[in-house]
């Protein structure tokens, strides 16, 4: 009780931070927004300029096409933006990536920004002077490798990119929802999503998209937020994707999810909070006769002591693989696998004992289900899936959470 009730005072106090500093409106479809009290466009230095579309290149040549999740996100040694706006404002929603730095924070805490790459400063658009003064304060200090996206966060709205929000924000949010023209919406499945949910949340499940996607309002300028299992989960990202793919102007990712959610001890709907016990059934199992999970421990001394003996099959996207992958791992994305199963099934290996993984169980049990009712494969030696949270570095090892 304590500890939801100094979440929930630590939650009050954000909220109080985003009246003073202000809600921000849905944005406008120019990228020349006045900024908070400023309204004449600020002066730009073509030295220190760069623009949104280099911007946007700039993502595409660091990430491809790679989820834009923490752990990829944290890999770019390229370049460093920096979100010089109010922490509120901030907290609403910044770029992907993006570190948070007011000009007096720079100036005073320079030693925090790195030297060996490109330092991107931006904030509320061509009216607000935030990210000139923090430029114009790195430069004294020393730095060198400076930029200014003086089109900030508009501009990256306008070029078709999703923000981060964080749990303070959200929380705001559910709690003003009947106020605003807002939706939270749970990307993950929705036997996951009726366990434990953020109040209020919409259930829309990724893999069931184009199903569900009549869902979400008819008002594009309606605020979306999408979440799912933590920081490594993709699915609400994917989603986030999708929904600007259909025209929503604001779109963001609560990329903490439900399980910052629920550390910080924030309320919870679902049948686990309300007490409601699952009734025991008996889970199809495919071919083999292993137990349909293997745990994170055992998969960890399974591939020390017998990784001969063992065949990965990777269901995570083609680009998460190509970040890095398990050495001889067989890459079938779920949504392929899904949509294409008699075919994409006679790839799965045989012979060996086969281990399906993603990143958080999650679409590896999707395909583990899908082979155990679907029929269509045989293994003597077993399939399994790794029940576990699990990141793979580029050169092929692996950390299980």
């Amino acid at each position: 009780m304590m500890m939801y009730r100094h979440a929930l005072s630590s939650a009050l106090v954000l909220l109080a931070l985003f009246f003073m500093v202000g809600c921000a409106a849905t944005p406008a479809p120019s990228p020349v927004p006045s900024a908070a009290g400023h309204t004449r466009m600020v002066e730009q230095d073509p030295k220190l300029r760069i623009t949104s579309a280099e911007v946007m290149e700039l993502f595409s040549q660091v990430y491809g096409d790679q989820v834009l999740v923490k752990a990829n996100l944290d890999r770019n040694e390229r370049f460093l933006l920096v979100d010089t706006r109010p922490l509120g404002r901030y907290q609403e929603g910044h770029v992907p990536g993006a570190i948070h730095m007011t000009p007096g924070e720079v100036a005073a805490q320079i030693d925090q920004l790195p030297r060996d790459r490109m330092v991107i400063f931006y904030c509320g658009g061509l009216a607000c002077p935030l990210s000139t003064q923090a430029a114009k304060a790195a430069l004294e200090k020393g730095l060198t490798n400076v930029r200014v996206w003086y089109e900030g966060d508009p501009g990256w709205h306008q070029a078709g990119g999703y923000m981060i929000s964080e749990t303070g924000y959200v929380y705001h949010m559910m709690t003003q929802s009947d106020e605003q023209n807002f939706l939270l919406i749970d990307s993950r499945p929705s036997a996951v999503h009726r366990k434990a949910f953020i109040p209020g949340s919409a259930s829309i499940p990724i893999q069931n998209w184009d199903l569900k996607k009549s869902l979400l309002p008819n008002d594009l300028n309606t605020k979306l937020i999408f979440y799912c299992g933590g920081h490594a989960c993709p699915h609400s990202h994917n989603s986030a994707k999708k929904a600007k793919e259909m025209g929503y102007k604001w779109v963001s990712v609560y990329s903490a999810g439900e399980p910052e959610w629920k550390r910080d001890g924030l309320p919870l709907w679902g049948n686990e909070p309300s007490g409601v016990v699952d009734v025991a059934i008996e889970l199809p199992t495919a071919p083999g006769g292993l137990p349909r999970t293997i745990s994170g421990a055992d998969f960890t001394k399974l591939m020390k002591e017998s990784p001969n003996e063992v065949a990965i099959l990777d269901v995570r996207s083609a680009g998460e693989f190509a970040a890095g992958h398990l050495p001889g791992a067989v890459n079938i994305p779920d949504d392929q696998f899904h949509a294409n199963y008699e075919q994409l099934v006679k790839k799965v290996p045989t012979g060996k004992r086969v281990i399906i993984h993603c990143v958080t169980g999650i679409r590896a049990g999707g395909v583990y289900h899908a082979i155990a009712t679907r029929g269509g494969y045989d293994n003597p030696k077993g399939i399994q899936y790794l029940d576990a949270s699990m990141f793979v570095n580029s050169d092929g090892t692996f950390e299980i959470n």
